[in-house]
Order: structure tokens, then sequence, then C-alpha cells
């Protein structure tokens, strides 16, 4: 249901005094909360980032106060509103909170305190299937369609980019060192961190002014809507203190030593070739083509078809060629080429995942600063981007070594790994009163290893004793399978 005020005509009243600061923060104080936006040029955590526009409103208001430009940079006018995003007694509202937090700090070195809400994450726990991006939110609240002035400037800017040859041209569009940094074939960056640099500065102020009123409408909407429900408790005791958590983590990154990671792109190319040669001993083809690749197994090798597509095709996944390499009667030749495939596909992995991105994340202060999405998947689970750290390979190998040896502790520390054991199952056992489940863990046992073990005969024909990392491996599958 849309909300009798709609917001449309409300004031983006632009702050360019000390006195005008003063009087905007202390009417800003006297709400019960305020939301906050931010636009940005560049990467958190580099030199070269910065907040081009700052809106903020009060609860229940119609209009935003706006710092831009060069009201950002001069600190006299800044510092009251610098003074409010600090103080925790303000309660804070805003849109994937935790961007515009480390843009605070990325931008003025400040720490935000005083969550309240984060509406996109209020928005996935009372409907985890919806989509949460804030244009979808304000629809909610009668103020859809503001995005699309943003998009028209940007695309404008596409142009322009596109056909500017000299500097005089990319000066034209807007400041020199980001349109440049742009053009740079060599270093191509996505237009998205510089575009609303480029924007108009009339345009780009109003739509932070909307984006952050909007934000206000939907936060009140949201809380009717968590209003004694559990969900609420949910949002305080649970979300709300992991969303200020993975901030901090976000904002402390992790280390990482830049001639490790080329040391490691460089071995994984090599590895790569190697692997190819192999692959190719009988004649190029195209290592990516599932045709190319079937026609190879089924055809000049004569494999016999274990699997096969929804199609009704001879399958090529990874399954299917563990499944074909674990075949006995395998001729060397067959053998060769099933493990040299199976390598391939392991690398390409980590290569394309690893070796040659995990150099472009790291930031000016040698870090990287992984993004950390508290909804990011089905089950509840954290994921994780830019880079993925949750997904660097395990240990097992020379090169999955390297991979993991890319992140490092400064000098005179040491990293840390700190693992609840088997914290799910226990849970399980905690909420099902399972008391078999319960005597393994009061026992001291390894849970996995227990269940590897009754299942062992079942499942590979072997006796309990014979159970190793492997089969504890694939009965971690059947645990958290069958929760």
């Amino acid at each position: 249901t849309l909300r009798e005020q709609s917001s449309r005509d409300g004031i983006a009243c632009m702050i360019e005094t000390a006195a005008q600061a003063q009087k905007a923060v202390d009417a800003l104080r006297t709400a019960e909360w305020v939301a906050y936006d931010t636009e940005t040029v560049g990467q958190l955590f580099n030199r070269d980032f910065q907040v081009i526009s700052l809106a903020i409103s009060a609860r229940d208001g119609e209009d935003a106060f706006v710092w831009s430009g060069e009201s950002l940079t001069r600190q006299e006018v800044i510092q009251p509103l610098l003074e409010l995003m600090e103080d925790p007694s303000v309660l804070k509202v805003a849109q994937n909170a935790k961007y515009d937090a480390n843009a605070m700090y990325s931008g003025f070195g400040i720490h935000v305190d005083g969550l309240h809400l984060d509406t996109r994450l209020v928005r996935k726990i009372l409907e985890p299937e919806s989509m949460a991006k804030l244009e979808i939110l304000q629809e909610q609240v009668g103020m859809g369609g503001g995005k699309e002035l943003a998009i028209q400037a940007i695309d404008a800017i596409k142009k322009k980019l596109k056909k500017a040859t000299s500097d005089v041209e990319l000066a034209e569009i807007g400041p020199i060192q980001w349109t440049k940094r742009l053009k740079d074939p060599e270093k191509p960056i996505a237009l998205g961190v510089y575009a609303y640099g480029l924007m108009d500065s009339v345009v780009r102020d109003r739509y932070c002014a909307r984006d952050t009123v909007s934000t206000a409408r939907v936060a009140e909407l949201y809380e009717e809507r968590l209003a004694g429900t559990s969900i609420k408790t949910v949002w305080n005791d649970i979300m709300l203190p992991a969303a200020k958590a993975i901030e901090r983590v976000e904002r402390w990154g992790v280390a990482v030593d830049k001639h490790f990671v080329d040391k490691f792109n460089f071995s994984v190319h090599k590895a790569l070739h190697e692997t190819e040669q192999k692959l190719f001993a009988d004649g190029e083809f195209n290592l990516n083509s599932t045709a190319e690749l079937g026609h190879i197994l089924y055809k000049n090798l004569k494999l016999p078809v274990v699997s096969k597509t929804a199609k009704g095709k001879p399958s090529t996944d990874k399954a299917t060629l563990d499944q074909l390499a674990g075949l006995s009667n395998l001729s060397g030749k067959q053998k060769q080429f099933l493990e040299a495939m199976l390598a391939y596909r392991k690398l390409a992995k980590l290569h394309s995942s690893y070796s040659t991105k995990l150099g472009s994340f790291i930031r000016d202060d040698g870090r990287v600063h992984p993004s950390f999405n508290l909804v990011g998947a089905r089950s509840g689970r954290i994921s994780c981007s830019d880079p993925n750290v949750q997904q660097i390979p395990r240990a097992d190998n020379e090169l999955a070594a390297m991979a993991r040896n890319c992140f490092t502790a400064p000098k005179g520390r040491v990293l840390v790994q700190v693992d609840y054991s088997q914290l799910e199952l226990r849970i399980a056992a905690m909420l099902s009163n399972d008391t078999n489940m319960i005597d393994v863990f009061k026992s001291g046992e390894d849970y996995h290893l227990r269940t590897a073990q009754l299942i062992s005969k079942q499942a590979w024909g072997i006796a309990p004793e014979e159970v190793t990392k492997v089969h504890r491996t694939a009965a971690k599958s059947v645990n958290f399978g069958l929760l």
C-alpha cells in the first residue's frame, strides 16, 4: 500500500556555510532518528576515494540537507555533520549501511555510530525471496522512478566518453584525472566507480536527497511491520550486531603480499600451459567446448557413457569425469587424459577466480577489503565477493597453498584461525534432543568421522577402521544434507 505522503516535493537544502551546517545539525538532533546516503567517486580505501554528495533527512521529514562538492572539503562546514555521524545517541538509518559507513571512514576518517535500521537487510528478513534494491523499495512508498534520472545521466556520460579523444574534451565531461583513467586501455575501470563524479552536480545532489528521503520513508514503513513481531527480535539481537561487525571486518580487510600474488599468478600460468600440452598431445581443441570434449572422450578415446545431460547427450561435467577416472579398466592414454582434464579444470578455476583477479582488489593500504553479504545465500549463510575470500581453495596441493599464502599478516603480527567445532550439528542435536548425537559430542568424538564409520560398509564396502580423511569429507555431505 502506498503511503499518503509521496515525498516527491521535498526540498534538497544545500549546506554551504558553517552557520547553515550547525543549524541543520541542530534540527536533525531533535529527530527520533535520521536517514543518510552518500554518493562517492573512486574505490573505498584508495587515496583517490571521495564522498562528493551527502544527504541526511529526519524521520517524518519531507526535506533533506545536502553537503556537496566544495562544502565537503571545508572543515568548518563538515565538522558539525561529522560529530553528528559519530554520536551513538543519534540513531541512523541507511540502505546498505556498511557501504555508507565505510565511505565516511574512507572519506573523512570517522566511525559512524548509532545504526538503527538497514532497510536492505530488514527487507530481506521480512521477505527473504524479495529483491532489496532501493529503486524497488521506493515503489512501496510512492517514490519509484528516481533511479531513472541517474541512469539517463550516466548513459549520456558513456556516450560522451566514447567520443572524447583530447584532454579538452575529457575535461568537459568531468575531472580530467577520472575521465583519463576511464579511457586508459591498459587499466580499464568500471564506469560505476567514477560515474557519479561525472554527473551534473544538481542532478546528483537531487538524486542523493531523493534516495535519503525515500530510505527514511521505507524505514518508517518497516518499523510498523516489525513492531510487536519476533522478526524485530531477530533484527535487534542477531542482524543488527552482525551488521555492525561485518562493517568493521570489511573496513579492516586483510593484508596481501603483492609480490607473492605475482609469483602465484606466474605459477598457475605455467601449470596451465603444461597441462594444456598434455591434453593437446593428439591435436588442439577448445578446452571449454563440451561438444568437442565429448567427441574426444566418447569417440576418440572410446570411453563408456556413464551419465547423460538433460538433453540426452553424454555428460562431460566434473562428476562424470571423476566417475570415468575411477574406472578400473582404463588404458594408460585414457587415464592420462582424464587426469589432465580434471587438473585443467581446477587450474582454470584457480586462474579465473584468484590468480588473475586477486591483485586488482588490493587497495592503496596494501589490503583487500572483501564485501560480505549478510543475506547473500538462501541457506542463511553469509556470501562474499570482491574477492570471495570464503572460497579460497583448501591447501591440499602446492598451488592451492600458494593461493592461501597470498594473504599475510603485517610485520609483528600473525594470522589466527578460529573455527566453531561443528556448530550447526551441535545446534541440531540441541534442538532435536537426539540422544545419540548428544552422546557423540559429549564423548569428544569427531562427529563426521563417526558418521563415516557408521556408513562405511554400505557406502564404500569397507570396515569402520579403514575409514580415511576422504571418507570423512564425504560423510560431511551426508550430515549437512540431512539438515
